[in-house]
């Protein structure tokens, strides 16, 4: 059932619309590259890029071509050149603007609202792109000043009666602090999003219509609503990469091993975080796609061997970690890497800070993020976008139908065009980017999907003759998942042998320690590993695995000194 998105009255500071300056080419003429076949949704997409950020309008221009969106669909604000930015600046310099250039270029059709000035009747444009150089969020315009205090009014001394008690002076009472979901911060994308809402206060959030939705946006009846992705990332080289590489994994389809950093939380409200990510594994190997999921508190170690990843999802450090801090670590191309953390976008100037910057500097082409506070429940709920990525929908469509609430805290990040994945499971074309056993893999585990059990025999009798170990890695983490932890162990021992490379056969190790610590005790866990470890202490690896051992069995605590001229503690 559709939700009807709340109209209420709408003000607007006249003077700052009209100092906003707005780049309009009256003849807009962009040199095109042959494009690749353009999209339904890219006939009805605006690309926007900050006329005054150097490389913008280029970024902007690149993309166009790419995507074979024509030239008057290219459009310039003049805005503030930082990431963040005032309610007022974005209301004087983005918003009213581009509401006005939607009218004048006839691009949505306004008639008069019930509960506001004005209603969307018919929006041609379904999806905006932002490209880096607009700004990334909003906060607050600062409270105005206090009014100056009037000077007392004098009165007639009154003599206290003899033993009266003094009445106290009333304490100013201090303004209510705002409530947390009735900010005024937001992305810029997401108020974008709701540019067709005429009348929204600056405050808090509303519901998104589109959530959990499995219905094609150009087939979704809501004028007022637009889907925004956001082309952004520490260096303009990085966004052409993305660009790029959202292209060519269209041709190729995306390959590679789903990792998942899971908590192993039971209880309570962060739960859901990991009920998400249990649902990314089951998905996952529904489509035939290999897993390797971590389930303990921790997140992966530094060291930890993330080869061949072409999907990445975890929580919950606040900066970039473990194997991403690896000299030279990349995904393969096209990855789409998501870190849960409440402020994952806080900034994307900095490729070391954070999540969603740091991922995309090592070769992830998508991520999504929060540029201030979300709450858990109001992040990306990763299962919904995880699994409507792998039914076919493009990246910006999984976003937002993973997101509860519109004019929120939440930014898309990547090609929002981007479709990684083909609409159905047999139409994908493996070649020539996906590793060697992946495809093998995949076609096995489809014909038994119910369980590891069910598909164990087809999958040793591939991988055993070929000396291939992810295939048994990936069928015991399966196993383990499904909770025959003694076989699932089993196929990873086996595994460990098969692999040749001794930092994937570290990897194995390092699982089957984690599955020991969980299942087992730490005790054992830590016996096994410093039993197992010797071939692999001169790995790049090794670094993992030693801060596990540290980590399950720590060294003891320094003695505590004897000030100088004190007598010794008696035995």
């Amino acid at each position: 059932m559709m939700v009807r998105i709340l109209i209420v009255p709408f003000w607007i500071a006249a003077a700052g619309f009209a100092e906003a300056q707005i780049y309009l080419p009256p003849n807009p003429r962009v040199e095109r590259a042959v494009p690749v076949a353009s999209s339904a949704e890219a006939r009805v997409t605006v690309v926007l890029f900050n006329s005054a950020s150097p490389g913008s309008r280029e970024l902007a221009d690149y993309y166009a071509k790419a995507r074979g969106i024509p030239a008057d669909r290219v459009v310039g604000l003049e805005c503030p050149d930082g990431e963040e930015i005032l309610r007022s600046e974005f209301n004087g310099s983005i918003a009213w603007p581009l509401r006005q250039i939607f009218t004048e270029r006839g691009w949505w059709k306004l008639r008069p609202g019930q509960e506001a000035d004005f209603e969307v009747e018919r929006n041609t444009i379904r999806f905006l792109v932002v490209m880096r150089g607009l700004p990334l969020k909003i906060k607050a315009d600062p409270p105005p000043p206090p009014l100056p205090t009037p000077p007392p009014i004098p009165t007639p001394y009154v003599a206290p009666r003899p033993g009266a008690i003094p009445t106290p002076r009333p304490k100013p009472t201090p303004p209510p602090s705002p409530q947390p979901m009735e900010r005024e911060e937001a992305s810029v994308d997401a108020e974008l999003a709701i540019l067709g809402v005429f009348g929204k206060p600056p405050q808090g959030l509303i519901p998104n219509p589109y959530f959990r939705s499995f219905t094609p946006f150009l087939e979704f009846n809501m004028a007022s609503l637009m889907l925004v992705g956001r082309l952004d990332a520490a260096t303009p080289e990085t966004v052409r990469r993305m660009i790029d590489d959202a292209l060519a994994v269209e041709k190729t389809g995306l390959h590679g091993a789903v990792y998942v950093d899971a908590r192993g939380i039971l209880s309570g409200g962060y739960q859901q975080g990991d009920l998400w990510l249990d649902a990314v594994a089951i998905d996952s190997r529904a489509r035939g796609l290999p897993v390797l999921r971590d389930r303990v508190e921790a997140t992966f170690r530094t060291g930890y061997p993330m080869r061949d990843a072409a999907w990445y999802y975890g929580w919950y450090d606040e900066h970039v970690s473990g194997p991403f801090l690896a000299p030279g670590f990349r995904f393969r191309r096209g990855t789409v890497a998501c870190h849960i953390h409440s402020f994952s976008a806080l900034t994307l100037r900095t490729g070391d800070r954070q999540w969603s910057a740091p991922l995309l500097e090592r070769g992830a082409a998508a991520t999504v993020g929060n540029v201030y506070e979300p709450y858990l429940d109001l992040t990306n709920h990763l299962d919904v976008f995880h699994n409507r990525l792998l039914h076919g929908f493009t990246l910006v469509e999984a976003a937002w139908m993973s997101m509860k609430g519109l004019s929120w805290m939440n930014t898309v990040l990547g090609d929002p065009l981007y479709r990684p994945c083909p609409a159905s499971i047999e139409s994908s074309n493996t070649k020539p980017s996906a590793p060697a056993w992946w495809e093998d893999y995949r076609r096995t585990v489809l014909k038994y999907p119910q369980s590891a059990a069910s598909a164990r025999k087809a999958v040793e009798k591939l991988a055993k003759p070929n000396g291939n170990g992810w295939m048994l890695e990936a069928l015991g983490n399966w196993a383990i998942d499904d909770g025959d932890i003694d076989r699932g162990l089993a196929d990873l021992a086996a595994a460990r042998k098969l692999h040749r490379d001794p930092d994937n056969a570290a990897r194995v190790l390092y699982h089957e320690v984690r599955t020991l610590q969980r299942t087992r005790t730490k005790e054992i866990a830590v016996k096994f590993l410093r039993r197992e470890m010797p071939p692999y202490e001169n790995s790049p690896a090794a670094p993992a695995l030693l801060a596990v051992e540290l980590e399950l069995d720590p060294p003891p605590p320094p003695p505590t000194p004897t000030p100088a001229g004190s007598s010794p503690p008696k035995k």
